[in-house]
């Protein structure tokens, strides 16, 4: 691995003495880490910089996880260097000093017009994890789920069950695994013909729990709320559990006929699926959970994005809910009146310090990574996050030393990546931008 560091002992002011950061000052045609050490209090830091940067074509990363080491895994794709609109398979995982790319199983029939993803990665132990996503297949327009699993050596595939892996007639694709209790959980979509053709096609959940190294296949019922169930479209997006037999699922419906689209969560309790009446929280019919943190059974977290209709307009909120153990209900954050936002991603270093990040941006400008810290009491936004234009966060992780790792990506070419991390009042924070 390419290796070098780069140091500079103060951060620059301008004029006005606000701190003033090049972002092309640290570009490179590598993919960067950078480090930033900063005072205690946050109005007066002064921000050191290094770069780790290591090779590799440009990269996508849209799961992370601890990996009870000194790290963290990141999961995700990249493109080939001769087809660059061609994705394969890609993991990397941090070790404590640098970056290790680990070679992953793709798919025996890529070719260069046809994607390979991974969304999502869990790890169960120091030498386990799992990993999730979709590839193309050669033979149909479609995408089907892959899965793979990590001994300790090498990345082994995970044959996905037939219940969910199709014959050919539809797209499915894993979206998401975590780590519950003694095993793991996997929920994704599957896409087919509707009963008018498959110019109106139909999507369901489906949801998976691994049972040594096979998965087991537990399908969610529909949701009764829906008028036409012909006419639906169930899009899983994330899982989570405080143990096996407490686990919850969150996504959205959408209503291609009469009625609105809904955001979801619903509840495995060891024997049967049960859905959350959440829809009276939201003030439109237009929403979405994209993750969830469980944190104990009376104490599990949900964020996302709801769409408000305002006249002629829209704009994009902020979702945080939590569960108490008998109801959820959805707490205040940051008003963003100027601009929209979704969230991504949730994550804890303790009960009482959580972080939620996605992205803002105004109707009239690029996207900006966005985080947002829970205290115990309040959400508030982190300053001082700014990357690229046109960057996101997409997943977020806690390593074993207490280490926050944000990734995501930059949308500006001149970017193929970035790696941050800030000490902000006593704790640290890794902020993870690729792009590419």
């Amino acid at each position: 691995m390419d290796h070098m560091m780069l140091v500079s002992t103060a951060r620059p002011e301008n004029a006005q003495g606000r701190s003033v950061f090049s972002r092309r000052s640290i570009i490179t045609p590598l993919l960067t880490a950078l480090l930033v050490a900063a005072g205690a209090a946050q109005a007066q830091q002064s921000l050191d910089w290094s770069l780790e940067p290591f090779a590799g074509n440009a990269v996508r990363l849209f799961g992370a996880d601890s990996d009870f080491n000194n790290g963290v895994w990141v999961a995700g794709h990249s493109s080939l260097a001769e087809s660059p609109y061609s994705f394969r398979n890609f993991i990397a995982r941090w070790d404590g000093l640098e970056w290790v790319v680990t070679p992953v199983p793709q798919p025996a029939e890529a070719v260069d017009d046809r994607d390979h993803s991974l969304r999502s990665i869990a790890a169960l132990g120091p030498d386990d994890a799992i990993a999730v996503g979709a590839h193309d297949k050669l033979d149909a327009n479609v995408s089907v789920p892959q899965s793979m699993r990590w001994n300790g050596t090498d990345w082994q595939v995970l044959e996905v069950p037939d219940e969910i892996a199709g014959s050919g007639n539809g797209s499915g694709a894993f979206d998401d695994v975590a780590r519950t209790g003694d095993t793991a959980w996997a929920v994704g979509s599957f896409v087919g013909a509707g009963p008018s053709g498959p110019d109106m096609p139909i999507a369901r959940f489906f949801a998976t729990r691994l049972d040594g190294d096979q998965w087991q296949a537990f399908v969610p019922p529909l949701y009764d709320g829906i008028q036409d169930q012909e006419l639906a479209r169930y899009f899983a997006r994330t899982v989570a559990g405080a143990s096996d037999d407490d686990v919850w699922i969150g996504g959205r419906v959408e209503q291609t006929g009469e009625g609105p689209d809904g955001p979801l969560l619903g509840h495995w309790n060891g024997s049967q699926w049960q859905w959350s009446d959440i829809w009276p929280l939201f003030d439109s019919g237009i929403a979405d959970i994209s993750d969830i943190l469980a944190l104990a059974s009376d104490n599990v977290w949900a964020v996302g994005v709801e769409t408000l209709v305002e006249g002629t307009t829209t704009r994009d909120v902020a979702v945080v809910l939590h569960w108490d153990g008998a109801q959820w209900s959805r707490v205040a954050v940051p008003d963003e009146p100027d601009r929209n936002v979704i969230l991504h991603t949730v994550t804890a270093r303790s009960a009482s310090e959580i972080y939620a990040a996605g992205a803002a941006f105004p109707d009239d400008g690029p996207l900006e990574a966005y985080l947002l810290r829970y205290d115990g009491e309040d959400w508030a936004t982190v300053p001082d996050v700014e990357l690229a234009d046109g960057s996101q966060f997409f997943a977020a992780a806690i390593s074993p030393v207490g280490q926050l790792w944000l990734t995501g990506r930059a949308n500006e070419l001149s970017l193929p990546g970035l790696a941050q991390r800030a000490w902000l009042e006593g704790i640290i924070l890794f902020r993870d931008s690729f792009g590419d």
